[in-house]
């Protein structure tokens, strides 16, 4: 019979707070409970005094202490945290969004590295970390790059971010593991969708207006109008501030920010998906995009862009629509209008995103299938200490 491997598990905060990253961890948690022996859960990796030091040092040096990639100073903040790991005797340690601290034990515990982009990315797709100083680049780059190579293996759950590991940070490829991550909302069995007679819904789910497509979303049911085709867009994360004093579209209805952790609040969200004909984010940046996972749970075809860990999570032309960043309103419409017109195709894009969430997209399948690829780099004979 086969030994249920012991297994630790540490993020960048407390995993079992479900609003720690949008509750990526908290699910990942939850399902490699029910596939490993999780024998210790660390809520909190640094000392008391880490970041309110390390900022005060940074000021103190006019910037120069890049705390966050002092490795000599990291260590001292995590000590506690690497006893502990080192303590358990775990068979696998999963260290989920922590590459400020993963390189501090990889090569001392047999490590997967869990994140959705590598650092080389990272500071060329996002604004916060390109504002980053070039020392403070060098230092993550390097620091990423030392917890890949130790790891036992370095997980993605997307094409994009693999290659990236690969090419820019000089992965093997057999240590390298690609999985799809799942959504972030209890599962429900649902049926495929139907276009009903009434006006299109839309609906898009994201805080950062602009990178995600706020304008673009707003703009592409300007466009169904022009081409008399009723529709309605529901903006979940944003308020109308966004707008920055022009006049909001009587169709258009803003939610503002949803707690997931409220029942209240999950099941507004529940709803919105449930009501809605298509799910919208023509985000022009995304690592991964576990919203787009959200709506394949509900049969919602996706409109996007085609960049990042997008063109992982969904599958263009079968579960959705990806178009070339910088795609107008006016061209998502046009798509829109097309699948209006052929709702046999809508239904079955709307069955084709419903398995796969339910195949794919799902966290049970995650961790069962992560369970085996660590059975397998263990067995090449690295071993706890």
């Amino acid at each position: 019979m086969t030994r249920t491997l012991r297994a630790a598990f540490i993020a960048n905060g407390n995993p079992r707070d479900i609003k720690l990253w949008s509750g990526t961890p908290h699910h990942m948690l939850k399902a490699l409970e029910r596939q490993f022996d999780v024998t210790l859960v660390v809520e909190q990796v640094w000392a008391d005094w880490y970041r309110p030091l390390g900022r005060a040092a940074k000021l103190l040096t006019g910037g120069r202490f890049e705390y966050s990639w002092s490795r000599f100073y990291s260590r001292l903040a995590a000590a506690r945290t690497i006893r502990k790991l080192e303590a358990a005797r775990p068979d696998v340690v999963f260290a989920v969004a922590l590459t400020d601290a993963a390189y501090l034990f990889t090569e001392r515990l047999p490590v997967v590295t869990i994140t959705d982009a590598v650092i080389p990315d990272l500071v060329e797709y996002y604004d916060m970390f390109r504002q980053l100083s070039v020392t403070a680049k060098r230092k993550a780059r390097a620091a990423e790059h030392r917890a890949f190579h130790e790891s036992l293996l370095v997980h993605f759950p997307s094409h994009w971010a693999c290659r990236s590991a690969i090419e820019k940070q000089g992965m093997p490829a057999e240590q390298v593991v690609q999985i799809a991550w799942g959504a972030n909302m209890p599962p429900e069995r649902r049926l495929p969708r139907r276009l009903g007679g009434g006006p299109v819904r839309l609906l898009f789910v994201g805080t950062d207006w602009k990178r995600k497509g706020g304008p673009v979303a707003l703009s592409a049911v300007r466009a169904l109008a022009e081409r008399g085709i009723q529709s309605s867009l529901d903006i979940v994360g944003c308020s109308e501030e966004v707008l920055e004093g022009a006049s909001p579209l009587p169709n258009v209805t803003f939610h503002g920010f949803i707690d997931k952790s409220s029942p209240a609040d999950q099941a507004t969200l529940n709803r919105l998906y449930s009501e809605a004909s298509f799910f919208i984010l023509p985000t022009a940046a995304e690592a991964w995009g576990i919203v787009f996972a959200e709506a394949a749970h509900h049969g919602l075809p996706s409109l996007g862009y085609a960049t990042g860990g997008v063109t992982t999570v969904v599958s263009d032309g079968e579960t959705g629509i990806l178009l070339p960043v910088g795609s107008s309103g006016d061209t998502f419409a046009s798509h829109i209008e097309a699948l209006l017109n052929h709702p046999d195709a809508y239904e079955r894009m709307s069955a084709a995103a419903l398995e796969d969430a339910a195949n794919r997209l799902d966290w049970q399948v995650w961790a069962a299938k992560l369970e085996r690829v660590v059975r397998q780099r263990l067995d090449l004979g690295r071993s706890p200490i």
